[in-house]
């Protein structure tokens, strides 16, 4: 299994925050909130790792502390630091610090047991991306509405999800990129018969703050899947054009200065202009392998999960420290990080 307002108010909101989670969704901490800054989640294949000083040691929370299962392979934290898991076996959801986990299942309204991924927009919906539909929720996680092909999906494999400031979701499924500008009450699909898609199973999208829509694919001839319509239509970016690999299997990352950071299959690529060029970053540069699955950047620091170990880098990516077991992580397959 392959394993994101007034014009006024907008800009205060921004000065006022450290970071932006991933794809731009939500902010993660306030530097005005009081929240400790240098907490670091790492989903792995064997439990959430956390660490609360900056990555010196973590220490590994499985199902002994309620995580539905230890395969995790998404993590989210929210404004009021409340831990999410997506997980093999449910969203497990912490509001001790990673203490103890409650696990939230289909019996709460999950379409399916299996969370892809789990993230959060700024006025605190969750999304969480299952095997069997998009599951929102308005209370912390309390209760889930199911969003299916019934209701619009491509497919009800919903693989990512992210979510632009004014509310639009954008759905990454086996069956094509689903958007709904309506709270998830119904979703137009777009493919490749009616929008230009190299491929139809979508693995990962980002609509980045400029109103652009990437994602990738598991194909060998799509590469990063680009529109600057809303939809309407999408080109492609692929190794001819500069990108490390055509297979964009892993995360797609916006940062805070609008570059754009693309997972693949054969590395990591970067581009600051908006995807016009990309610098690539492979084991040649330290990674500890090649595959890339989840990434986050935070300030000068980019995390990037891989295959085979947790790899960071402090000068852009020129080189990377890798972090494995041996430093208190549950597995070295690292499926996503998040930072605050």
């Amino acid at each position: 299994m392959m394993k994101k307002f007034l014009f006024f108010f907008t800009i205060v909101l921004v000065l006022a925050c450290g970071k932006q989670g991933p794809h731009g969704n939500a902010f993660s901490w306030n530097q005005n909130s009081g929240q400790p800054k240098g907490y670091i989640y790492v989903a792995t294949e064997g439990g959430l790792s956390i660490s609360k000083d900056e990555g010196a040691t973590y220490s590994n929370k499985t199902v002994s502390e309620g995580l539905g299962n230890n395969a995790v392979n998404g993590v989210y934290v929210d404004s009021n630091n409340v831990i999410y898991a997506a997980t093999d076996g449910g969203l497990s959801i912490s509001k001790d610090e990673g203490e103890t986990f409650i696990n939230k299942t289909t019996s709460d309204g999950l379409g399916n047991n299996i969370v892809e991924n789990i993230k959060g927009d700024s006025s605190g919906t969750l999304y969480a991306s299952t095997k069997g539909g998009l599951s929102l929720s308005s209370d912390g996680g309390d209760s889930f509405s199911n969003k299916t092909t019934s209701d619009g999906l491509g497919d009800n494999w919903i693989r990512d999800v992210s979510v632009s400031t004014d509310g639009t979701i954008y759905a990454a499924t086996g069956g094509g990129i689903s958007i709904s500008t309506n709270g998830g009450s119904s979703f137009i699909n777009k493919t490749a018969a009616n929008a230009s898609l190299s491929d139809n199973t979508i693995l990962r999208v980002l609509i980045s703050s400029m109103g652009v829509i990437y994602a990738g694919t598991n194909d060998t001839n799509a590469g990063l899947e680009i529109s600057t319509n809303g939809g309407s239509s999408f080109t492609q970016k692929t190794a001819t054009e500069g990108l490390v690999g055509n297979y964009v299997t892993g995360e797609i990352f916006e940062d805070n200065d609008n570059n754009l950071y693309i997972g693949t299959y054969s590395g990591l690529s970067i581009s600051t202009n908006g995807s016009s060029s990309f610098s690539n970053k492979t084991t040649t540069q330290g990674l500890g392998n090649n595959v890339v699955r989840g990434i986050f950047v935070d300030s000068s620091k980019i995390y990037v999960g891989t295959n085979w170990r947790l790899s960071v880098s402090e000068d852009g990516g020129g080189s990377f420290t890798n972090y494995s077991t041996s430093n208190g992580l549950g597995h070295n397959q690292i499926n996503d990080i998040y930072v605050r």
